[in-house]
């Protein structure tokens, strides 16, 4: 059982590591990504996260008021991948940044 847990956990942050990396790869390759949408991994700021918590209006608020402030919506939530690694995978989305201001937004968010 314990093995198996291993192996769930390598394979959602193999996952999680492609999904995150795949704009990344386009934008310096020159390839094709959605302007002004960004993966973005967050801390749950409670010890166990599973897919009870991950499903509770305190974690969607959480993650909807640190979109709010870079002025950015949630279309998707990770539940899965979020559960196997512990930390929050959300796709965050604004019509009116780049990517990279997007981004920016986001990591003053995290320093202040």
């Amino acid at each position: 059982m314990e093995n198996m847990k291993k192996n769930v956990k390598r394979v959602a942050w193999i996952v999680l590591l492609l999904v995150a990396l795949a704009p990344t790869a386009a934008y310096a390759i020159g390839g094709n990504y959605v302007e002004g949408e960004a993966l973005v991994v967050l801390r749950s700021g409670i010890r166990t996260l599973n897919a009870t918590s991950i499903s509770s209006a305190a974690i969607r608020n959480h993650v909807y008021r640190i979109a709010a402030s870079a002025e950015a919506e949630v279309p998707v939530i990770y539940e899965a991948i979020s559960v196997a690694n512990g930390r929050i995978l959300a796709l965050m989305r604004s019509e009116t940044k780049s990517t990279r201001e997007l981004i920016a937004s986001l990591e003053k968010t995290r320093t202040s």
